[in-house]
Parts: structure tokens; C-alpha cells; sequence
């Protein structure tokens, strides 16, 4: 089962809410006390809280408190909800309305709507697959349902039927068996079901046969409970149908003597009326006719009236509006041309501080350009002259010779090294050549010794050009060596940028003026006491808000339109004066016209009035005798009527039941018929579970709830708590390293770690193939970050093959589930 969508229009603090769910995991994140859980409470209630409400049963009394909407003043109007859904047959949308008279409703994937509140309960059974008890514990378990299951099984308490809907009832089903083989136990289970399903077809929902072996051709053998109990309800259906009947032609019997005594009546009393209207009607008819001029009379002075006072209504208010409007006009006016002075005066003014200070900025960049820098081509023939001086060092080097001096005087002798032009050190008699070097014993021999195929002297003649020439351009700029020169002719060059981006910027702040051009006008325009922003301030107070030139605008209109209406201040005093004294005119006249109204209708009232309008009537003699006539036959069809109404009664005298006690006996009947349907579907389920768990293991069912929920609790925990054993009664073991766990004395942290497994654990095994749904709201608030992420992980897999709806306040959720559908909520 999937959910799709829930919905309300007043649900608690829910107004108008709606938010739709896909596949997989959706997260509902939003605020605290925004009403996420009162959504999630609001599908609960739709599938499982019955849609009439009363006063006295406590969980209604909690409903009512919890979920209607209230006020200060307490409560406001009734709740409603509907939820959408995917069952096995497709999509169904339950509505309900609760309240004292409360209605639901349910659409299923055929398009049939069911209203009958327990075929409702017992679609919903079937679609959901377990009761009550597991959605509460299992599925919904929340803020306003914390799970009690677990501290139940890991403390040992005895169960109050929580979990008594599935694995209980296969768990109760194998204990009870008292020790009897799995065959006798499963040849129980098959005589169970059919005592109750004997010749009923499920499918159809009727007796095999279909509707021909019903009451009137039952099954003699092989009729189980639910037969039975079908065959019992529609004998009393039957019976019910019969005084149903016999009721409703008693009640036609009796409403057709009342309405012959009504007609009886009517003919008698037209008769009679007609008689004394005859006498009434000309005289009546001339004192109307008075009352109809007169009345006429009235509506025209008031109406020359209501025209007059108009017309002097509108002169009061052109009286009072002309001055105000001309205020209004010539204020606006005069701000409207104050404001285009200045606006103008701080733009000029603007304009030139912005251009003295880019011409400020301009000279200090002009300042910092050098007279005289070196160029990038410098730079590049200093750096090629230092390699070229490397290379040439080079050609002299590349020997490695061991050198052992001994000679009478050693001081005489001397070893000058050809690249570097240094001597080398020779004192200890022992030394290493590494380039080529001239031996010189004066007076008695020079030695050159160098790489074979070098011209020294060439090559030292090349080093000594190339060597001034690098000397020569470092000091025409004072630089020492490449990547000083290098630095010299960079800044040189963000300098020169620099005064070309300020020359730029001061051109186009100019834009084609000159500094005196600005100059000249700020003094043309000089900046007045009132900014344009106080004349804008003082206009938007003055219009209130509305645009100055519009107002303006309606302002001259107004002015124009009441010059063309009166000309002047003095014409419209003196239309007034001329509107007031029509005014009372008309007033003396309506006065009139009501008084002789007054009259003609006292004189109307003192007539007696005819109970008959005889204006239609052509003759009166033959109309008279037909009313004589219909009074006639009124009478005979009256004493017909009332002989029908005994004959009715007696018939219905004969039934032996009444229909409010064979009403009463068919709802037993029709309860006690779908009792044992449920029983019948309970008991079948069990044979499936129990087959189930007999394939996976005889001797233990629980075996895959443990399984599942030490796999479970390893994960949440990381292998912190360990399930030692969880029996056939539901009691588990738990550990924390070498100490037994109790529930009263761990932390809310680690409540919600074992809370998780053993849900994920207990729904794995109820829907083994996935398609369940679960409600987690904040379960993790009291984890600390690591089990957290563990928790995530396990809900992330579960909702590979379920539908996870997780409400929460905290946005990281987003990042620890990364593939969730999220609903953004709002309050």
C-alpha cells in the first residue's frame, strides 16, 4: 500500500492543507509546532477513527480535544481529511467528516463510491492486510504514538494486545497447540475455516451458486457460519421488505384521507367565501382604485423630491471639495517645479564632483608614469645576453681533472680559471680542474689547458662583448640584473595603464564637456535648501502615496469641470440657495400627497375583506353551483379514504415484529455476517503466516523477526548492542558489551536506535515482498551524528522497496538522504 495524497480544508490548526507523497522515501521538512505531525495524525484518523464523534467515550473525548479546530473562544466548525491511496486494486480516496452526525466516504479504482461506514472498515481491512493495532505501533508510531512495543519485549512486561495482530496471532496459534504435531495443528486450522466458509464463494461475496441459492433455494449441506449468518439476515430482510411495505401503504392510505379532508375542506370554504365576496367586491373595488391614485401621487412628489435634494446635495459638495481642490492643485504645482530645480541643481553638482575627482585621479596616475623606464625588449636583451654569457661559461667548463703539484717553489706558480677569472687555490699541491685554466711559471712557461675543439681566447673574447653590453643597458637604468630590469619596465608599464584607464574614466565622465562647462553650470544651477528627496518626501505625504503629476491632473479635471458646472464660487452659492428653497417646496408637497394617501387607505381598511377575487368570474350563478358540486364529490371521495386507512391498518397489525425491531434484528444479523468474515479472513491469514513461517522454520516462527532485528540493531548501533535472543513470547535480550541492556535506564538516544530496528525488523517480516508504508517523525533527534548517519543508511535501503514518509524540522536531512522527495512545509 502506497499513500499518495492527504488533504483537509479544517483539521486542529490545519487549514486548507494538502501535500502529495511519491514512491520511496519523501521527507516533510518544516518547522516545530508548524503541523507536520497533525498531517501525519490526519492520515491515521482518515484510515482508523471512526467518522462519528461522540461526547462521553474517552478516545472521542481525546479526539475532539486533540483535532477540532478551536479558538479562543473553543471550539470552531468540525474536522475533515481525505487520504489517497494505492492498494492492491488500484487507487481508492477515503474521505471523512467527523462529528456528531459525522460521514465518510470511500472511491474505489472502479469508480464506485461506498458511504456504508462498515463495508468501508471492511475494504480498508482487506487493503491494509493487518488491524488497527500494528498501523498504530508499527507504521504510525509518532510524537502523540511513541512506540511501546519495545520497552515492552526488551523489560518482559506482559503484552495488552499491541502486538496481537500477525506474529502474535501465529505466535498464540503454535503455543496454544499445547505440544500437538504441526499436522494436527494445521488439520485445526483447515476445520476452523471451513466450519465458517462452507459453500460461500469469497470471490463474489455470495452463496456458491450465486444469488439462485439464496433464501428461496438454500444449501442443505455443507452450510458454514458465514451461509448461515447470510441466510438468517436475509430472511430478516425479507421480513423487513414485507412490513416495509405494508407500512408504506398504510402511510399512502392515510395521506390520501388527509388529502381528501383537505379537499373537503377547501371546496367547503371556497363555497362560502365565494358566497360573501359577491356582496363586498364593487365597493372594495372603487375604495382601491382611490388608494392606487393616491399612492401614484405620492411616489412622483417624492421622487421631484429625491431629484431636488440631489441637486442640492451635489452644490453642498462642490462647495466644500472647489477650495480644497485648488489648495491641493496649487501645492502639487509649486513642489512639482521645486523638485525639477533641484533635481537638475544635483545633477550639475553631482556631475562635477564626480569629474574633479577623476581629474584628481587622471594627474596623481600621470604623476607616477617615469620619464625614462626601460622596455620590455630591454628587459628580453639583458635576459638573452645572461644565457648567452652561461653558454659561453659553459664551453670553458666541462673538465675533470686530479692535478698534483710539486715543484722547488710553488709560491711562482699560478692556475687562473679561463671562465670565472679567478685564480685557483693550489697550496695543498693537490687540486681539481673543472674548466679550462692558464698555468703561468713566470720567466719559464704558460699552459693553457682546455675542452678539446675550444677557441679560448674567442670564446673569452665573446663572454667579455656580451658582458659590456649587459653592463651597459643595467646601467642606463640603474638596475642590476635581468629580473630587476624586468620589474622596472613592468611597473613602467601598469603605470602607463593606469594614467590611460584615469584619462579614459575623466574623458567619460565629461562626456564631451569641459571642466568649465560644468563649472559654470553649478553656478547656474545652485543646490537650494530642500533636496529633491525632501520635495519627493513632502509630495508622496501631500498625494498620500499616489503619483504627484496624476494627482495633479484629476485636481485641474475637477477644477475645469466645476467652472464649466457653476462658473464661479459666487454661482455656486447662489445655485445652492435656489436648489435648498426647491428642496422645501417639494418637501410641502409630498407632505400633502401622504396625508390623502393616508385617507384613501383608512377608508380601504374599514371595508371588510372578500376572501375571493371575483374579477376573473364570467357568470356567477353557474360558478356558484360548481363549487356547490365540488363539495359534493369532496365529501364522498373523503368517507372512501377513510375506509382505505382501516383496511391498511389492519393488514399491518398482522405482522408479528415491528420495523424498528426487525431493523435492529437485521443489523445484528448483517454484524454478526461480518464478524465472521473477518473471523474467517483472520483465520486464513493465520494459515497463510503460519505456512510461511512453518517453511522457514518449525520449531521457532520468530526466527525471521530475530534474524531481521539483530541485523537490524547491529547496524543502528554499529555493533555497539547486540541481540542476544528474542523468544516465542516476545521477550528479548539485549546487550551493551558485557551489560544486559535495560529499557528504563538507556538513553532516549539509543531508545531510538532499538525503536528503529525492531520496526524495520517487525515490517521486513510482515511485508516480506516491500510495498509498505512507515511514518518516522524526528526519530532521531536524541542520536548523536554517527548513529544518525547509520540510521539514514538503513532508512535510505528500506525505502528501495517501501514508502518512507519522515517529517522533520532539521535540513540536514537533506544531505544524509540525498535521493528523498522533499516537501518543503510552512504553517
Amino acid at each position: 500500500m502506497k499513500i499518495n495524497k492527504i488533504s483537509c480544508e479544517s483539521f486542529a490548526g490545519l487549514s486548507d492543507k494538502e501535500i502529495r507523497l511519491e514512491d520511496g522515501l519523501n521527507i516533510i521538512e518544516g518547522p516545530n509546532e508548524s503541523g507536520k505531525t497533525t498531517m501525519v495524525d490526519l492520515a491515521y484518523s482518515a484510515l482508523f477513527q471512526d467518522a462519528k464523534v461522540g461526547a462521553r467515550a474517552a478516545s472521542d473525548k481525546e479526539f475532539r480535544n486533540l483535532y477540532y479546530p478551536r479558538m479562543a473562544s473553543g471550539f470552531q466548525g468540525e474536522p475533515d481529511g481525505a487520504v489517497s491511496f494505492d492498494g492492491a486494486a488500484g487507487t481508492f480516496v477515503l474521505r471523512k467528516e467527523w462529528g456528531a452526525d459525522g460521514s465518510v466516504s470511500l472511491k474505489t479504482p472502479d469508480g464506485i463510491r461506498v458511504k456504508d461506514a462498515d463495508a468501508i472498515k471492511q475494504i480498508l481491512q482487506e487493503e491494509l492486510g493487518y488491524g488497527q493495532a500494528t498501523y498504530k505501533e508499527l507504521v504510525f508510531s509518532s510524537q502523540r504514538r511513541p512506540i511501546t512495543a519495545v520497552a515492552e519485549i526488551l523489560n518482559g512486561a506482559a503484552k495488552d494486545g499491541s502486538l496481537a495482530d500477525l506474529t502474535d496471532q501465529v505466535m498464540q496459534s503454535v503455543m496454544e497447540t499445547g505440544g500437538m504435531s504441526l499436522d494436527a495443528f494445521e488439520k485445526g486450522l483447515d476445520e476452523k475455516i471451513a466450519a465458517l466458509g462452507g459453500n460461500w464463494d469469497f470471490d463474489a461475496d455470495l452463496p456458491n451458486g450465486g444469488r439462485k441459492r439464496g433464501i428461496n433455494n438454500p444449501w442443505k449441506r455443507s452450510v458454514g457460519a458465514i451461509l448461515q449468518a447470510y441466510y438468517d439476515a436475509e430472511q430478516v430482510r425479507s421480513e423487513l421488505d414485507e412490513v416495509a411495505q405494508r407500512e408504506a401503504n398504510c402511510q399512502n392510505a392515510q395521506d390520501a384521507r388527509a388529502h381528501a379532508e383537505r379537499g373537503f375542506a377547501q371546496a367547503q370554504q371556497a363555497r362560502q367565501e365565494f358566497e360573501l365576496a359577491r356582496g363586498l367586491e364593487k365597493e372594495r373595488r372603487n375604495a382601491q382604485a382611490a388608494v392606487d391614485n393616491a399612492r401614484t401621487a405620492c411616489s412622483l412628489a417624492a421622487r421631484a423630491q429625491a431629484e431636488a435634494q440631489s441637486v442640492a446635495d451635489q452644490c453642498e459638495k462642490a462647495q466644500v471639495q472647489w477650495p480644497q481642490l485648488q489648495k491641493l492643485h496649487d501645492a502639487v504645482d509649486v513642489l512639482l517645479n521645486q523638485q525639477v530645480q533641484a533635481q537638475r541643481a544635483e545633477q550639475v553638482a553631482k556631475a562635477l564632483a564626480d569629474a574633479q575627482q577623476a581629474k584628481a585621479a587622471f594627474d596623481q596616475a600621470n604623476a607616477a608614469v617615469p620619464e625614462s623606464a626601460p622596455t620590455a625588449q630591454d628587459a628580453d636583451r639583458v635576459a638573452a645576453l645572461e644565457r648567452q654569457e652561461s653558454k659561453l661559461h659553459a664551453q670553458l667548463s666541462g673538465l675533470n681533472i686530479a692535478a698534483t703539484l710539486s715543484a722547488v717553489n710553488p709560491e711562482a706558480v699560478r692556475v687562473i680559471g679561463l671562465s670565472s677569472g679567478e685564480p685557483v687555490d693550489i697550496s695543498s699541491g693537490e687540486f681539481a680542474i673543472k674548466e679550462a685554466v692558464r698555468i703561468c711559471v713566470p720567466g719559464v712557461m704558460e699552459l693553457t689547458l682546455s675542452p678539446r675543439g675550444v677557441d679560448v681566447e674567442r670564446v673569452q673574447a665573446q663572454v667579455q662583448q656580451a658582458s659590456q653590453e649587459r653592463a651597459s643597458i643595467l646601467a642606463t637604468f640603474g638596475a642590476q640584473d635581468a629580473a630587476a630590469l624586468q620589474a622596472l619596465s613592468t611597473a613602467a608599464a601598469n603605470a602607463a595603464m593606469k594614467r590611460d584607464a584615469a584619462k579614459s574614466s575623466l574623458e567619460r565622465v565629461l562626456n564631451g564637456a569641459t571642466m568649465e562647462d560644468l563649472e559654470r553650470a553649478c553656478a547656474e544651477n545652485p543646490v537650494g535648501e530642500k533636496s529633491a528627496q525632501d520635495i519627493a518626501t513632502e509630495l508622496d505625504g501631500l498625494c498620500k502615496g499616489k503619483d504627484p503629476r496624476t494627482i495633479l491632473g484629476k485636481a485641474q479635471s475637477s477644477l475645469e469641470s466645476l467652472v464649466q458646472a457653476y462658473g464661479s464660487l459666487e454661482g455656486l452659492a447662489q445655485k445652492l440657495a435656489a436648489a435648498k428653497e426647491d428642496v422645501t417646496q417639494k418637501a410641502a408637497a409630498v407632505e400633502g400627497a401622504q396625508k390623502n394617501l393616508e385617507l384613501c387607505q383608512q377608508k380601504l381598511q374599514e371595508l371588510p375583506t372578500p376572501a375571493v377575487d371575483l374579477s376573473a368570474v364570467a357568470d356567477l350563478d353557474a360558478h356558484a353551483a360548481q363549487l356547490e358540486q365540488r363539495e359534493k364529490t369532496a365529501l364522498e371521495q373523503r368517507t372512501e379514504a377513510t375506509a382505505g386507512v382501516a383496511e391498511a391498518e389492519a393488514l399491518l397489525s398482522q405482522m408479528p415484529k415491528t420495523a424498528e425491531e426487525l431493523t435492529a434484528d437485521l443489523k445484528d444479523a448483517e454484524a454478526a455476517l461480518a464478524s465472521l468474515k473477518k473471523e474467517h479472513a483472520r483465520w486464513a491469514h493465520i494459515k497463510q503466516v503460519y505456512e510461511q513461517v512453518k517453511a522457514q522454520n518449525v520449531n521457532n516462527p520468530m526466527t525471521d523477526v530475530r534474524d531481521r532485528f539483530c541485523k537490524y540493531l547491529f547496524e543502528a548501533t554499529g555493533g555497539a548492542l547486540q541481540l542476544n535472543d528474542l523468544t516465542d513470547s516476545m521477550s528479548a535480550s539485549i546487550t551493551s558489551g558485557t551489560s544486559q541492556l535495560n529499557w528504563d535506564i538507556a538513553s532516549e538516544g539509543t531508545r531510538d536506535a532499538i525503536s528503529l530496528a525492531f520496526r524495520l525488523a517487525l515490517l521486513d517480516h510482515l511485508f516480506p515482498q516491500g510495498g509498505c508504508f512507515v511514518v518516522l517523525d524526528d526519530p532521531f533527534t536524541d542520536m548523536d551524528p554517527e548513529r544518525t548517519q547509520q540510521a539514514c543508511s538503513m532508512i535510505a535501503r528500506f525505502a528501495e522497496r517501501n514508502q518512507v514518509i519522515f517529517a522533520t524540522c532539521d535540513p540536514k536531512y537533506r544531505q544524509l538522504l540525498p535521493d528523498a522527495n522533499v516537501i518543503e512545509w510552512t504553517k
